[in-house]
């Protein structure tokens, strides 16, 4: 299991640095181990990690023309 609010950390560093296929894949490994939230304030970063989950299970739709980091 992994530690939430280290895998969080980890998972900003890697979304802001601009890896993002592995910070989407360390999010869906961190949401298949239950995390249900994450120890973010900023609106912006949890829905990006939220993101590919929305939109797999058809939930929420985005472009690239409406989301930036």
């Amino acid at each position: 299991m992994l530690n939430e609010s280290l895998a969080t950390q980890v998972w900003k560093i890697l979304y802001e640095s601009g890896n993002e296929k592995l910070a989407s894949e360390l999010a869906k490994e961190m949401i298949n181990q239950g995390c249900d939230g994450i120890p973010i304030d900023d609106a912006h970063l949890v829905l990006m990690f939220w993101k590919d989950y929305l939109e797999e299970n058809g939930i929420a739709s985005f472009t690239s023309n409406n989301i930036t980091h």
